[in-house]
């Protein structure tokens, strides 16, 4: 399926959606690689519908994720920063509009643009402290699971990796465009440890033995860990006091 037929699909989704719901759609509009004009052949098709409840079929050879909200709570969405926050950002600032009376959509970027100058750091380093200790504890997660359940491990390994991909991406304030992007950019990103990316690539390589690509997600989180402690921010606790 090409981009045209992708975005025919998606005009046929919203005239319907249109057809059967009027003005209780406030909002149509596609995100992801097709908003991007990054998508390939393989590409899934990722709508918004400004209203109800959220769907995701099979379409002949690709996957259509069609994400129902209220526009309020969208708008609100737009504000967070959370552990998650450089692979969800994208959704706001980019996006193919197909029905939009009211100029939803420019309502949305609007409301992220003017979150991310007024947000505080410490909600950036709230989020970051968050995805350092989950990257930390699934490294331990995966060595305990060391020669009992290799598929464990490396789910083990993945969550680690990506954990620790989101905490640079908040540390730099970068905005991924999907999970693959993050993994494969971060280390790239300012302020990346120097033997992070290399231990990365080591860790989430296919050929690697999983006791090897375990010993190199632990150097790559130690990597990690030892640069947000360099910079302060605040993922190791030394006291009851610290958790409050």
């Amino acid at each position: 399926m090409d981009r045209a037929e992708r975005i025919q699909l998606a005009r046929d989704v919203s005239d319907a959606f249109i057809e059967r719901h009027g003005e209780a759609i406030l909002a149509t509009g596609i995100r992801g690689s097709v908003a991007r004009q990054e998508d390939v052949e393989q590409s899934n098709l990722n709508m918004v519908v400004v209203t109800s409840v959220s769907r995701a079929l099979l379409y002949g050879p690709i996957v259509v994720e069609l994400y129902a909200v209220d526009d309020k709570a969208y708008l609100e969405d737009a504000h967070i920063v959370g552990p998650w926050w450089p692979v969800r950002a994208d959704q706001f600032s980019h996006h193919l509009a197909l029905h939009d009376p009211n100029e939803f959509w420019h309502s949305l970027r609007a409301a992220y643009e003017e979150a991310m100058t007024a947000q505080p750091d410490d909600e950036f380093l709230r989020a970051e402290t968050a995805n350092i200790a989950q990257a930390v504890s699934w490294a331990y997660k995966a060595r305990a699971a060391a020669g009992n359940s290799d598929e464990m491990a490396r789910l083990a390994i993945a969550e680690a990796a990506l954990r620790a991909v989101l905490a640079m991406g908040l540390r730099a304030r970068f905005v991924f465009k999907n999970v693959g992007h993050a993994l494969r950019f971060a280390p790239q990103l300012p302020g990346a440890p120097a033997g992070f990316g290399p231990a990365m690539q080591r860790a989430l390589a296919s050929g690697m033995e999983t006791d090897e690509a375990i010993g190199a997600i632990e150097d790559a989180i130690e990597a990690l860990l030892e640069a947000a402690v360099a910079n302060n921010v605040p993922v190791i606790a030394e006291g009851a006091a610290d958790f409050l």
